[in-house]
């Protein structure tokens, strides 16, 4: 397989290579234009929320997994990507 090793540059792209021995997180740039970000009323009523999940059945996966004996159900991962797949496609 061949492998292209061409790089379009991306217009308004702020982002420099590091150079060798700087750190990326001190390393300052001036970026023109920047993005803008808004969080929706309903992202914003879930963030105050706290998250609907079993915290008894994540610990017990958490152990399982330490112990080395989780087993994981490969049918049960596809049939729950094919229905979540279809709900993103009919909704």
């Amino acid at each position: 397989m061949k492998v292209d090793n061409k790089l379009t540059p991306l217009v308004g792209n702020s982002v420099k290579p590091a150079k060798a021995g700087a750190s990326s997180s001190t390393e300052k740039t001036s970026a023109t234009p920047q993005d803008n970000v808004q969080i929706g009323s309903h992202a914003a009523k879930v963030e105050g929320s706290s998250a609907p999940f079993d915290r008894a059945r994540v610990d017990a996966i958490k152990q399982a997994i330490s112990e080395g004996h989780f087993k994981v159900n490969p049918e049960k991962i596809a049939d729950r990507l094919i229905a979540s797949a279809k709900e993103l496609v009919a909704g």
